[in-house]
């Protein structure tokens, strides 16, 4: 009964915050073995204060952690770092039933003194502003697709008229597309091999279903009058090598020669098909911008969601977060994340595109239970939830390749969205109710920052000239 008492104490602070303090737990006791002082609780407060020393010393990358090199030139661990550590040792006592060692005078002296030498100043991530989320969604919409050309090579390999290498030695120029029948039949001009002087034909047929027509396949490619037919997106031709890799992940098994000749109409068919449905991390990408902004959320709230926990309303996208930060009890908020013009970035038809690329990839609609932001579970061909982590690398990444420049994490575009409806004139109360704050002073904090230059600054009042 008491390990169950523990449990249930444990679980009052969001699943976040235990990771969190769980390893600043880890860390500390890694200390305390490198050291050979006792992490067993109760620990004194001497022991807590040598911690905080040796983390002022040596910051994050050191024998216990190995994040940051023992080098005086890197910046110092943030101030808020410390807080986090003393707050996850207090809490492992309180749980124990112990006082905290954190309470003692000498810790909190240490912590004073640190925040003076190295400021206590939160820098943060930069907020993702609506116009910004645009941008990114429209750079990932409009990456060259190169769906057409691997369904090319697939149709063409897997059918067994080229070789992986004569298909990266083919020129546009050895193309020639018959005059009685320009849609369904070509001759193809190939090297047989490397070495060889001269080119052989090669009739393509002209009978097979459009699915695995290599010739409207063919047809159906970007067309150059000279130089490689399949290309990088860069207009380099494509090697070998590069081509096998496109055909393994096409037909999901290595592409050896054994392989591609066992290849049934059936299998090149459903290759084709799987081809053909746009890119499963690119309707991820813009799904995860798009609901970090328009419902406000965090990254662990989207990391959490689930098929059943969205509906799609005659006015966007209704998000329902059953358990949040501030919400321990899981009492759950529902969020309303508006409908759009542009197809690109409205959550509304974003929703039904991942619908419909999970249904294709996975030959049925998601189960409800299933998670929204989701990556392929190759063992039982299900969808498994990404973590909070992976959620703020796509957000840096892609706003990195669309050249949006800033220290973006999954946070930016929360920070974003609250801005962007304060400047649009958004009651304060209703902001701090649609992103489940707990105080005005929450949202402030990412507002101000945005306002040095804006209605919150009053020197943008002064006089242009002395009167």
């Amino acid at each position: 009964m008491a390990r169950v008492a523990t449990e249930l104490a444990a679980a009052s602070r969001s699943q976040t915050t235990r990771d969190t303090y769980e390893i600043h737990w880890r860390t500390f006791t890694k200390f305390c073995d490198l050291v050979g002082l006792s992490a067993t609780v109760p620990v004194p407060p001497e022991t807590v204060v040598l911690y905080l020393a040796y983390l002022a010393r040596f910051g994050r990358k050191n024998p216990i952690t190995g994040e940051r090199d023992n080098d005086p030139d890197l910046a110092p661990l943030k101030h808020g770092y410390l807080r986090q550590a003393i707050s996850a040792i207090s809490r492992r006592h309180e749980l124990a039933g112990f006082p905290t060692p954190t309470s003692d005078p000498a810790v909190g002296a240490v912590l004073v003194g640190y925040g003076k030498t190295h400021g206590t100043r939160h820098n943060g991530s930069d907020p993702l502003h609506g116009h910004q989320i645009r941008t990114i969604c429209a750079h990932i919409a409009a990456t060259p697709n190169t769906t057409k050309r691997d369904l090319a090579l697939v149709v063409l390999i897997a059918g067994g008229h080229i070789t992986p290498g004569q298909a990266a030695r083919l020129n546009s120029e050895h193309v020639l597309w018959a005059t009685g029948h320009p849609e369904h039949a070509a001759v193809i001009a190939v090297q047989r091999r490397r070495s060889a002087t001269g080119l052989d034909l090669i009739s393509l047929p002209d009978s097979l279903p459009i699915a695995i027509c290599p010739t409207a396949a063919l047809r159906a490619l970007d067309h150059h009058q000279r130089g490689p037919v399949f290309r990088r997106p860069d207009g380099a031709r494509l090697t070998r090598q590069a081509i096998v890799k496109i055909l393994t992940k096409a037909i999901g098994t290595p592409a050896t020669t054994s392989t591609l000749a066992g290849l049934t109409t059936r299998d090149i068919a459903d290759a084709s098909e799987s081809l053909r449905t746009p890119a499963w991390s690119d309707i991820r990408a813009r799904a995860v911008l798009v609901f970090l902004y328009g419902a406000t959320l965090r990254g662990g709230e989207l990391a959490a969601l689930r098929w059943d926990d969205t509906r799609i309303s005659p006015n966007g996208v209704e998000v329902t977060v059953r358990r949040a930060k501030n919400d321990p009890h899981g009492k759950g908020h529902t969020i309303g994340a508006p409908r759009k013009s542009d197809p690109i970035h409205c959550p509304a038809a974003i929703l039904d595109e991942l619908h419909a690329t999970y249904a294709a990839v996975l030959g049925r609609d998601p189960h409800p239970h299933e998670p929204l932001i989701a990556k392929l579970d190759t063992t039982t061909d299900g969808l498994l939830p990404i973590s909070r982590e992976r959620i703020s690398e796509i957000v840096t990444t892609r706003a990195a390749a669309a050249g949006v420049k800033g220290r973006y994490t999954s946070h930016s575009p929360r920070a974003g969205s609250a801005t962007d409806m304060l400047d649009n004139g958004a009651p304060m109360a209703q902001v701090i109710k649609h992103g489940r704050w707990q105080t005005e002073q929450s949202v402030h904090a990412y507002y101000r920052r945005t306002q040095i230059w804006g209605n919150l600054n009053p020197a943008q009042q002064l006089p242009d000239s002395a009167s």
